[in-house]
């Protein structure tokens, strides 16, 4: 594993400090050009990440309501799935920006390009609850089922008498709403804040990290212990003297933690640089970037660059960017039209105790189940809840 100062990006350091580069002394067994080339597309990088992170991600907010149903009291509590609201925050998000440009647009896509959400990738920034009442009876915990992207933090207590709550003590959930409340909030209760440039400066360094699956661009040496890495970022320029520079307009992620961790890559690294066959270039992006240089430069020749060095060297490297980037950031980012909605779950919060009377929760529970069966008005929930999703990325 990396040590975490070493492939941390920025936001885990002082705003205004950029992250310490290691001494040159530790780039003593890298070859030389090699190490030009690195840093060469750190210095890319850096640039293109800090560019990024000026690009402000776009709020969005909008209101829905998680709600019980009138009868159906039996079933919240039998049903260990609870009462769940299905929200479409596709639908939510495009209608609250429409209504904040005072239009209704009826297309909201473009030859599959979406056109009224700033971009396809959000996560939830902010999430308050505006109005609540609760006429059920019982205590009920409100949680999100997809909860690495709404993680709660409330925690229910336990009374005395060796009572325990009935939920997963692992499923913290946003809030619960006691029996008999009933309130109102102008500015509402926060039940999930995310650290918003925590998130935003990672995505603008490692966006391709998780939209792109790095192991396409990895190649095991046959007859070694070495992979051979071929940068699908990094563009390079050869003009007729053979002098060779990056195109600089997009650097390379893995690159650039090779780069900043020399003390991991403990055998060394090396590149070679080889011609392009267009033919084999599926990617979009890729083409058109290949176009606007040869449209910049005539005369010179467009070359991929790859770099090998030792498997568990690259191990290393991949389980730290694993572990504190990729996965995190798959876990709280959401593909808005892949995955548009979210799930909201109101569970009953009974205390089961040893003492068989009238202070368990569970004896509560069922005797009010039994007062109120076959009742239509036997009370209900509800919840209005505020949500900010914030935009980050772009089409």
């Amino acid at each position: 594993m990396l040590e975490e100062p070493q492939y941390t990006d920025s936001c885990d350091v002082p705003e205004d400090n950029e992250q310490p580069e290691p001494d040159v002394s530790e780039y003593a067994h890298f070859d030389k050009s090699t190490c030009q080339m690195l840093e060469m597309n750190h210095g890319i990088f850096q640039a293109q990440a800090k560019a990024a992170q000026m690009r402000k991600p776009v709020p969005v907010t909008f209101r829905f309501d998680v709600t019980t149903h009138m009868s159906d009291l039996n079933n919240l509590q039998n049903n260990s799935d609870g009462a769940v609201t299905t929200v479409n925050i596709l639908n939510a998000a495009r209608a609250a920006v429409c209504q904040s440009k005072g239009f209704h647009k009826l297309v909201h896509e473009k030859d599959g390009i979406e056109t009224t959400l700033p971009s396809g990738t959000c996560y939830v920034s902010d999430l308050r609850i505006d109005d609540a009442t609760n006429t059920t009876g019982v205590d009920l915990a409100l949680t999100c089922n997809q909860k690495e992207r709404c993680l709660g933090a409330y925690c229910k207590g336990t009374l005395a008498g060796n009572e325990s709550c009935s939920f997963d003590e692992e499923e913290t959930p946003l809030y619960v709403l006691h029996a008999g409340t009933q309130f109102h909030s102008d500015q509402g209760r926060q039940v999930h804040k995310m650290k918003d440039r925590h998130i935003e400066n990672r995505f603008a360094k490692y966006s391709d990290a998780i939209t792109h699956d790095i192991e396409k661009c990895i190649t095991p040496i046959k007859g070694g212990d070495q992979i051979e890495y071929v940068s699908p970022h990094c563009l390079m320029i050869e003009d007729q003297q053979q002098e060779v520079r990056m195109f600089e307009d997009k650097g390379d992620w893995w690159s650039d933690i090779a780069y900043m961790n020399p003390h991991q890559l403990n055998k060394g690294i090396t590149h070679s640089l080889h011609e392009i066959n267009e033919s084999e270039i599926t990617c979009k992006k890729l083409k058109a970037r290949l176009d606007k240089m040869k449209e910049q430069f005539p005369d010179m020749t467009a070359k991929k660059i790859s770099y090998r060095c030792h498997k568990t060297d690259h191990d290393k490297i991949m389980d730290g960017i694993r572990d504190a980037v990729i996965e995190p950031l798959k876990n709280m980012l959401i593909p808005i039209k892949e995955k548009p909605t979210l799930e909201f779950k109101l569970t009953p919060v009974v205390q089961t105790s040893n003492v068989d009377d009238d202070r368990n929760g569970a004896n509560k529970w069922k005797a009010y189940l039994e007062t109120n069966k076959g009742k239509t008005d036997s009370g209900r929930a509800t919840i209005s809840a505020r949500c900010t999703l914030r935009f980050v990325g772009s089409q």
